[in-house]
C-alpha cells in the first residue's frame, strides 16, 4: 500500500464533491480515473496533491489519509505554466537541486534533464526558446519533463489529451492518473494500467 483513504469526504466549497469513500494506490499501480464533468476528478486530484484536505468528520474512526512513507508528489495541471515569457531552460533549472554549476552532481542533472528533453522530441536548442513560442501541448510536455526531473514518488496527470505522453512513459515506475473527460475513449489500451470510477455523489462511495 503506497497510499489509503478510508471513509474520506471531500468538498469544493459549499458542495459535496465525494461522501464517505475508500481509495487506495498500491504500489506501483498506474490508475486511469474516469468520471463525468462534476465528479470531482481535478478536485481529487489536488486531495491527492496536498492542495486540498479531507473534510473534518468527527464519527470518522480511521486517520482518513495514510501512507506507507512520506511521499512526494507532482501534479501535472491543464494550465502547466503562469509565465510564458521565461525560457525552458529557466523553468527547468528552477527545479535543479545542485546550484553550484561546477558541482559533479549539477553535471549529472544536466545530462539527464537532456537525455529526457531530447526523449522527448525537442531538440537541445530549443531550450533557449521562451515558453510563449511552444503549442500548449509541447508546454504541457516541458512541464512533465520538469515533474520528471523532480523523481516524485506520486505522478498526478490532469486529463492528459495526448496519449503519446502515455506511452512514453508507460514504464515510469510511479505515473498515477491520467484523468479522462467523460465519454472519451479510454487511451489505456495496451497500457499497464488499472481503471477506476470516480462517482458523483449522487452514486455510490467508492470512487
Amino acid at each position: 500500500m503506497l497510499l489509503k483513504i478510508q471513509d474520506g469526504t471531500l468538498s469544493a466549497g459549499s458542495k459535496t464533491v465525494l461522501s464517505h469513500f475508500d481509495f487506495e494506490i498500491r504500489g506501483k499501480e498506474k490508475i486511469a480515473l474516469i468520471g463525468k464533468n462534476g465528479a470531482g476528478k481535478t478536485t481529487f486530484l489536488r486531495l491527492l496533491a496536498g492542495e486540498l484536505s479531507l473534510d473534518r468528520d468527527d464519527k470518522r474512526t480511521s486517520a482518513g489519509i495514510t501512507t506507507s512513507r512520506k511521499l512526494t508528489i507532482g501534479l501535472l495541471s491543464q494550465q502547466a505554466f503562469e509565465d510564458l515569457s521565461i525560457t525552458v531552460e529557466q523553468a527547468l533549472l528552477d527545479v535543479c537541486p545542485c546550484p553550484d554549476p561546477f558541482d559533479r552532481a549539477r553535471f549529472d542533472w544536466e545530462q539527464e534533464y537532456d537525455r529526457i528533453f531530447t526523449g522527448f522530441g525537442f531538440r537541445r536548442e530549443d531550450k533557449k526558446k521562451q515558453l510563449m513560442h511552444f503549442s500548449g501541448g509541447e508546454q504541457t510536455r516541458i512541464a512533465l519533463i520538469r515533474l520528471l526531473l523532480l523523481k516524485p514518488d506520486l505522478l498526478l496527470l490532469d486529463e492528459p489529451t495526448n496519449t503519446w505522453i502515455l506511452r512514453r512513459w508507460n514504464g515510469w515506475k510511479s505515473i498515477f492518473a491520467p484523468v479522462l473527460p467523460p465519454r472519451s475513449s479510454c487511451p489505456t489500451t495496451g497500457f499497464s494500467w488499472t481503471v477506476q470510477q470516480i462517482l458523483s455523489t449522487s452514486s455510490a462511495n467508492r470512487p
